[in-house]
């Protein structure tokens, strides 16, 4: 799930203050500034960036169903060296959001 409006929405790498150093941001969100993609386990943990891993299903104490992210770190490197990649190469780079009712988790 995400509050992100559907779009797409070109990636650039800068100085983050809070997490001091470099990091994929994205750009033109309606109504959001300063959203990054980063490493994190649930969407609690997201405060309203794009948490990057692999996503597992897990059954939740309480009943029901509940998804996590395991690998982050090392899809987060993985990611952030393909995005400073492109940028050194002088293209531009965009990510897509789409609504969770067009793809599936797997």
């Amino acid at each position: 799930k995400t509050a992100i409006p559907e779009g797409t929405y070109r990636i650039v790498l800068r100085e983050s203050k809070t997490y001091k150093r470099l990091m994929p941001l994205l750009l033109g969100v309606p109504e959001f500034k300063n959203i990054v993609l980063r490493t994190g386990k649930t969407a609690e943990q997201s405060r309203g960036d794009i948490l990057v891993g692999k996503a597992s299903h897990q059954p939740s104490s309480v009943g029901g169903e509940s998804w996590e992210l395991n690998d982050a770190r090392t899809t987060f490197n993985l990611l952030y060296h393909l995005i400073a990649e492109a940028i050194d190469h002088g293209e531009d780079v965009s990510m897509e959001v789409l609504s969770a009712k067009e793809w599936t988790y797997r």
